[in-house]
């Protein structure tokens, strides 16, 4: 009987390790169902309380594993990633943009943020591809054209900086920043 308990004992945690995924990992592919969303849903919720409580590093875990679940969720992307920023981790706030506009391709928000991520870095050229992919999606969007007038600038591409802040006055002739950095 002795020797029975000891091996049940010593087997179930080896079964339980055999069927327990590790944590680690993410699920390539996250079935879209009613229990997804509520698992994104629960790990949100814990993420927040945990950045109520000031422990960010936590909270950013929870936001993981809630995209994990729901991948397409531009909102947790947005969250996670301003979290990251709140933190000063610029360069790890970069992937979930990216796999963001995987699933997200025209979300602007994200592009704008992506695009602020890289000059933040100094990542001029990839800045400058997501200012104009958002101009491309919204002509009327007014920081865009500041933002990439900036990297022009940046770069001496004085020209198309002059190029980009005449489309943008084109759009909104009295803008006062648009002047501004025209005249200079």
């Amino acid at each position: 009987m002795k020797k029975l308990l000891c091996i049940i004992i010593i087997i179930v945690p080896l079964i339980s390790c055999i069927i327990t995924p590790d944590r680690h990992e993410e699920p390539a592919t996250p079935p879209e169902t009613e229990e997804s969303s509520f698992n994104a849903s629960y790990h949100y919720s814990l993420g927040v309380l945990f950045a109520l409580n000031g422990d960010f590093d936590e909270a950013a875990r929870e936001y993981e594993k809630a995209l994990r679940f729901d991948p397409k969720s531009h909102y947790l992307t947005i969250e996670l990633v301003k979290l990251y920023i709140k933190n000063g981790k610029i360069d790890k706030a970069i992937a979930p943009c990216e796999k963001a506009l995987i699933y997200n391709p025209d979300h602007l928000d994200i592009h704008l943020l992506l695009g602020g991520l890289y000059l933040k870095l100094k990542e001029y050229e990839n800045a400058g591809r997501e200012f104009r992919k958002v101009l491309k999606l919204d002509p009327k969007n007014l920081e865009s054209y500041l933002y990439l007038s900036a990297i022009y600038s940046e770069n001496k591409e004085y020209e198309k900086a002059i190029g980009v802040l005449k489309d943008m006055l084109k759009s909104d002739p009295d803008n006062l920043m648009g002047n501004y950095y025209l005249a200079k």
